[in-house]
């Protein structure tokens, strides 16, 4: 078989191994399970990874005519792939165990170094010409090339930035961890090995693909293509059947007789908060109750939920928990029953009989009256001006 054939077929079996994980993904669901939107996010996140490489490789196909030629040292296609894989396989694996961290916004800061190289790179292109290089002699007479330097740079921003991400990760992961000391189980998959393992065996890809452009061999690459094809499909299958963990997760909480059950969306920190001890989650709401009743800080329109776990000194997890134990709701909807009941005992008192509804509202913690009115209706099946009329 020559090189050009086992090119062919390496780059068509990982391009169909990748579309092909990249439908378990999206469109598979392992038995009667229950459906967590955090797993599935996830779900989607990968998915959407697995299709870039897909479609990569069918660029790389169509822009050398289907002909074997290597990548050169510090390619800026592939390190662009690397980086993206990285970023979206760090952030789809912290997700699945603290969604508060994983937000569209962090995501996004993370990705706007390889966004500043791409315009830069764009823009030296149309400027200068970029030079092909396959030998490191000719790497070092043309790093003073822009073209070349974004390259060069680049790659040592993907190394940084692959060390950031184990960092990040390793720290959420104990942030968990963390959690189980108050959990009297000795169940081994609340640790999320897998999802550990899965970490570093997709870190381990992301240096395979980095490889590429440090060693711009076509035996290399061919190796490198056939690990893609293993990697992303069997991915897909462990990714199909996470959902596994959640149920087992779900299941114990319910055998516990917990009064109410975690949010549909509860993350595992979330979920992990419920199996703890009934009496850490009530004292944790007293401490809750005893500062909501002598700070009453939820009538400062400018009070943020996000700062009460560091005023509390609770985990946010075990505080929305505590709370969600205590009266089945959210921290957020806690908060707002707590408003509105004040702006109904404000309204009830003769001496604030000409006080406007707006003026109430803020003195409510309420930013606006449309806010304010709509939430009043919700809970109280009436507007705040018919409430103070009945009175």
């Amino acid at each position: 078989m020559d090189i050009h054939t086992l090119y062919i077929i390496a780059y068509a079996t990982s391009t169909t191994s990748c579309l092909g994980s990249c439908a378990i993904l999206l469109f598979l669901n392992y038995g009667n399970i229950e459906t967590n939107p955090v797993y599935l996010k996830a779900r989607r996140i990968l998915a959407f990874a697995t299709f870039l490489v897909a479609i990569g490789l069918l660029v790389s196909l169509t822009t050398r005519k289907w002909q074997p030629v290597g990548w050169d040292i510090a390619s800026f296609p592939v390190t662009l792939i690397a980086s993206s894989q990285t970023l979206l396989f760090t952030f789809s694996l912290i997700l699945l165990f603290n969604e508060q961290y994983a937000t569209r916004q962090r995501i996004l800061l993370h990705a706007t170094p390889s966004l500043l190289f791409t315009l830069a790179y764009a823009g030296a292109c149309l400027i200068w010409k970029d030079h092909p290089v396959y030998a490191y002699s000719e790497w070092k007479s043309l790093v003073t090339n822009p073209p070349s330097l974004i390259r060069t740079l680049y790659l040592l921003a993907y190394i940084i930035q692959s060390g950031i991400y184990a960092k990040l990760f390793l720290h959420e992961r104990h942030t968990y961890l963390s959690l189980l000391g108050g959990v009297k189980t000795e169940d081994r998959w609340l640790k999320l090995g897998q999802v550990t393992s899965a970490f570093f065996l997709a870190s381990g890809i992301g240096l395979c693909t980095l490889s590429l452009a440090l060693n711009p061999h076509l035996p290399h690459e061919i190796t490198v293509t056939f690990l893609f094809t293993v990697f992303y499909f069997a991915f897909g299958i462990f990714y199909a059947n996470f959902s596994s963990t959640y149920r087992d997760v779900r299941t114990r909480i319910r055998e516990q007789n917990s009064a109410f059950s975690p949010p549909a969306g509860a993350d595992m920190e979330e979920l992990i908060c419920y199996l703890q001890p009934d009496d850490d989650n009530n004292r944790l709401f007293k401490d809750i109750e005893a500062y909501f009743q002598k700070e009453q800080p939820y009538l400062d329109p400018d009070f943020r939920i996000s700062d009460l776990p560091r005023t509390i000194g609770a985990n946010p997890h075990k505080l929305s928990t505590a709370v969600g134990r205590a009266t089945g709701l959210t921290v957020q909807d806690y908060v707002l029953r707590l408003r509105i009941g004040h702006s109904a005992d404000l309204l009830l008192l003769p001496e604030n009989a000409e006080r406007t509804i707006e003026d109430i509202a803020f003195s409510s913690g309420f930013q606006s009256t449309s806010t304010y009115n709509r939430n009043f209706l919700k809970l109280m099946k009436t507007t705040p001006s018919r409430f103070r009329s009945r009175t």
